[in-house]
């Protein structure tokens, strides 16, 4: 009798996912975007005793938790039977990428350390407020090695600012890349630090100028490497896995759209004929993975 297989809890791909064709298309053409995003300050770090010398730097004048907005691009490790309720969160159009590739040629792309314990929260707390107090003769920047570790932190649970309710952030299975701090660097994504919003909407309309500015610079896209043959080009043709519309009937603009040699693909030029056919053949549409699956 054939052994019967699980279901595996996660993927050989990493999934980014966007809100519409558009924003799906800009991916295709100058490739991953990063956009500022919010994180919270942990529930734990705000109301432990202990620590209620470091409450001013985690709660607002008017009793708001407080936390930080960071250039990131996310992924999650979730096989696709599984991503309904994410999808409805972020979108029904997603890029698939390859995740041992994905490790060769982006080396600040990794999974989220989720936080549970509060000893664990309260251990990043102390590091966090203190980071600016680090002395050492050395050249390295211990202030940016922590800010690493925040960027790359969540907390199990909590509220979610958009979806509006507490919400299971481990379920999100989240990967990251991030741009470090450019806080004193002339060009660089400066972290917006100390921020608080009681809405999804309030934070989008703050937020909106930081990521105009972000996506109008060479900074703003995760760039692939360049091509200089043809295994070049083939890696890139494997490191993407799937290329997803929300409806069967978008498939066929988007395959023009790849097909026509003129436009640029995740921002370069010179993609051969037999790599926008490969690319083609990554195509399918969350309606059909609906049904078939």
């Amino acid at each position: 009798m054939k052994e019967m297989k699980m279901n595996r809890i996660n993927s050989s791909s990493l999934f980014h996912f966007t809100n519409g064709i558009e924003a799906l298309r800009g991916i295709l053409k100058k490739g991953f975007r990063y956009s500022y995003c919010y994180e919270e300050y942990n529930n734990a770090i705000v109301f432990n005793n202990e620590h209620k010398e470091h409450a001013s730097f985690f709660i607002g004048s008017n009793g708001t938790k407080r936390g930080v907005a960071i250039p990131m691009i996310c992924f999650c490790d979730i096989p696709l039977l599984r991503v309904q309720e994410h999808a409805e969160c972020y979108g029904e159009y997603i890029i698939g990428i390859d995740k041992n590739y994905a490790e060769a040629l982006y080396q600040n792309l990794n999974p989220v350390l989720y936080l549970f314990s509060n000893r664990m929260s309260l251990a990043l707390c102390d590091i966090s407020v203190s980071k600016d107090n680090f002395k050492c003769e050395h050249t390295h920047d211990y202030s940016q090695s922590v800010n690493h570790l925040i960027a790359y932190s969540k907390r199990y649970s909590g509220f979610d600012l958009y979806r509006n309710k507490e919400t299971c952030f481990y379920d999100e299975r989240e990967w990251r890349t991030v741009i470090p701090d450019g806080k004193d660097k002339v060009g660089k994504p400066s972290w917006i630090w100390n921020i608080e919003f009681k809405s999804k909407d309030e934070y989008k309309k703050y937020i909106a100028p930081y990521n105009e500015k972000l996506q109008s610079s060479e900074a703003g896209y995760l760039k692939f490497i360049e091509f200089q043959e043809d295994d070049d080009e083939n890696h890139f043709c494997n490191f993407i896995t799937h290329i997803i519309v929300s409806k069967e009937k978008e498939i066929p603009d988007l395959i023009e759209y790849i097909l026509n040699t003129e436009n640029i693909l995740f921002g370069y030029k010179n993609i051969s004929k037999k790599a926008r056919m490969i690319l083609v053949s990554k195509i399918t549409s969350f309606e059909r993975i609906g049904k078939d699956f």
